[in-house]
């Protein structure tokens, strides 16, 4: 991903850290279907394909960012009239009403936007040598330009709010499976936690709602083959 010409530097943080979520989100998403892709885990929480878009319109948005100037996959790049979504929004901000009524479009084509997205943003990246650190871009940052962030914070920012998306909608596949007993062939994947809270939900949806008798919690199981993309300490299976 990284220029190889050059000799590693800042740069090579954000970027691996991009390679490394990036395949994460990949196997996040395999044999991800439209249904499992819009299912709400509760009526006021938000599915995959949301996310997706909003990971997408995050990494176009920061890579403007770091450019200052420029086209924009959604924009320029006919992404926003291509899923028919409001070319102002991101996502950052949304109420729930905009989560459920959420375009009819595919996960393909949602997956094609957050790649079209990232080919933008890695050229971005590699723009920011170490004299440019601490510019900001006040003239693009809306509602208070005193506060527009340096793109150091940028670089920064962009692995830790991506890589957390990517844990939802790792997240969100484990409770589809939990609930449902489907995806993956009966092999779906789960981000490990230690989480109390996400392990009681999980028994929770296990249960069938007549059944009010509280079950002991069980743990992570036996780990499965992965695909190539698949780090082993990162997702298992759940039964």
């Amino acid at each position: 991903m990284a220029d190889s010409s050059r000799t590693p530097d800042h740069r090579d943080v954000t970027l691996q850290s991009m390679d490394d979520y990036g395949s994460q989100l990949t196997c996040a998403l395999q044999d991800l279907s439209l249904e499992e892709a819009r299912w709400m885990p509760t009526p006021k929480s938000n599915h995959v394909l949301w996310i997706l878009w909003h990971m997408g319109r995050m990494e176009d948005m920061w890579g403007w960012y770091l450019r200052g100037e420029g086209d924009s996959a959604w924009i320029e790049g006919g992404w926003a009239d291509r899923l028919g979504i409001d070319p102002s929004r991101s996502g950052s901000g949304d109420t729930i009403e905009p989560v459920q009524n959420f375009p009819d479009v595919t996960v393909e084509e949602v997956t094609a936007y957050w790649q079209a997205s990232r080919e933008l943003l890695i050229p971005s990246i590699e723009g920011v040598t170490v004299d440019r650190l601490d510019e900001t871009r006040p003239e693009i940052w809306p509602g208070a330009p005193d506060t527009a962030p340096t793109l150091l914070w940028a670089l920064g920012r962009i692995p830790v709010e991506n890589g957390q998306h990517t844990g939802q909608i790792a997240c969100i596949r484990g409770l589809y499976a939990a609930k449902f007993r489907q995806g993956f062939g009966r092999r779906q994947f789960f981000r490990r936690t230690s989480s109390t809270v996400i392990l009681n939900l999980i028994q929770d949806l296990r249960q069938p709602a007549t059944n009010p008798t509280p079950q002991p919690t069980r743990h992570w199981q036996e780990k499965v083959a992965l695909p190539p993309t698949c780090h082993p300490e990162f997702i298992f299976r759940i039964y």
